[in-house]
């Protein structure tokens, strides 16, 4: 309301000039004949300083207003900087949408360090888990390239989407790990970090069938047989079984 009012002064002025205007443009040929040419022009020009003093008041408040939406703009790329750089500070929230190879295998090493030796196996296994994905990816990657698979790429991104559900379980062990101090029970920490080793090989299984399954679709490619039905039924029925 308050910027409101600002303008005013200044469109009752223009307001005024315009009517002004229209009604000595009206009575032009009355003006001219009672008053002369000279008259005419003196009131022409006076509507158009009216108008033209509307227009130079209402530049004021219209900068103010521009002004002010800068700076909130500036405000709200402030915000969404500052929030963008709390999530690259918390590379393990899941509000960041993805999870970075490189991050969570530093992690997986400095909490490993940190802990009993007895604790180390682990890290192992979760390390050649996470390269045999990588393995799975590589290689699907390279046979889609090689065989001109282009209709296949949604096939890349499921792995993708199983390499994550890996990623989103090293979480937890990062979690349960940070939790342990030496006077935590070791049973209830073996029983999660065997359950996050089975979780993962169930990832990885299927993956390998996937893999499997796109393999077989490619070789019968040109031959009598039909998988590509099957295959594409597989992908579906993966999708909704993914861990």
């Amino acid at each position: 309301m308050k910027r409101f009012l600002k303008f005013i002064p200044g469109l009752v002025l223009l307001l005024g000039g315009g009517i002004g205007r229209l009604l000595i443009s009206g009575a032009e040929n009355e003006i001219l004949i009672n008053s002369g040419a000279g008259t005419y022009r003196v009131l022409v020009w006076v509507v158009r300083g009216v108008m033209l003093a509307g227009a130079l008041l209402l530049v004021p408040p219209l900068l103010a207003i521009l002004k002010e939406r800068r700076k909130e703009q500036a405000s709200e790329e402030l915000i969404a900087r500052a929030k963008a750089e709390n999530r690259k500070r918390a590379p393990l929230s899941n509000r960041s949408g993805s999870y970075n190879e490189e991050e969570i295998r530093a992690y997986l090493v400095q909490l490993f360090d940190t802990m009993p030796p007895k604790f180390t196996p682990w890290l192992e296994k979760y390390q050649a888990q996470l390269d045999r994905m990588n393995s799975y990816q590589a290689r699907l990657s390279r046979m889609l390239k090689q065989n001109g698979a282009d209709d296949l790429t949604e096939a890349e991104a499921l792995l993708d989407k199983l390499e994550q559900n890996i990623f989103g379980m090293m979480r937890r062990v990062f979690n349960w790990l940070t939790m342990y101090d030496a006077a935590s029970p070791e049973e209830p920490l073996m029983k999660n970090l065997a359950e996050a080793e089975a979780h993962n090989e169930k990832a990885l299984e299927q993956a390998g069938r996937l893999c499997a399954a796109i393999t077989e679709y490619i070789n019968n490619q040109g031959s009598k047989v039909d998988v590509t039905s099957s295959v594409k039924s597989f992908i579906e029925l993966l999708k909704e079984e993914i861990i």
